[in-house]
C-alpha cells in the first residue's frame, strides 16, 4: 500500500513538471517522490533537470551519469537519459567555447 502512494506521488509530480517544466520546486518534488518510490534513476534524472534549468550544467551532467549508473529503469527511460547526456554534453561544450570567444583581448595584443 505504501509503495502505491509513492507511485501516485511520482505520477503527480511527473504530470506537474510536464505542465510547468520551469518550476524548480516541481523537479525537487519529482526527485523526492521518485526516491521514495525506490526509483533512483528517475530521482537522479529529475534532479538533473532541476539543475539544468537553474543553469548548473555540470551538476546536471553529474546527476545524469548517476541516473545512468543506477540503471533501475526500463530501456526507454535509459535511452532518453542517454540522449539527454549527449545533448547536455554538447550544451556544456558550446558554453565553454562561447565563454572563450567572449573573453576580452589583452591590451597590447
Amino acid at each position: 500500500e505504501g509503495l502505491g502512494r509513492h507511485d501516485q506521488a511520482l505520477a503527480f509530480a511527473q504530470s506537474y513538471t510536464s505542465r510547468w517544466p520551469d518550476d524548480l520546486q516541481g523537479w525537487a518534488l519529482q526527485a523526492q517522490a521518485a526516491s521514495s518510490a525506490g526509483r533512483q534513476t528517475l530521482a537522479h534524472w529529475a534532479t538533473a533537470e532541476r539543475y539544468q534549468r537553474a543553469g548548473a550544467l555540470n551538476a546536471s551532467l553529474e546527476q545524469l551519469v548517476l541516473a545512468r549508473k543506477a540503471n533501475d529503469a526500463d530501456f526507454t527511460v535509459m535511452s532518453m537519459i542517454d540522449a539527454r547526456l549527449v545533448s547536455l554534453r554538447k550544451e556544456i561544450q558550446f558554453e565553454k567555447s562561447a565563454s572563450k570567444q567572449s573573453k576580452p583581448l589583452k591590451e597590447g595584443i
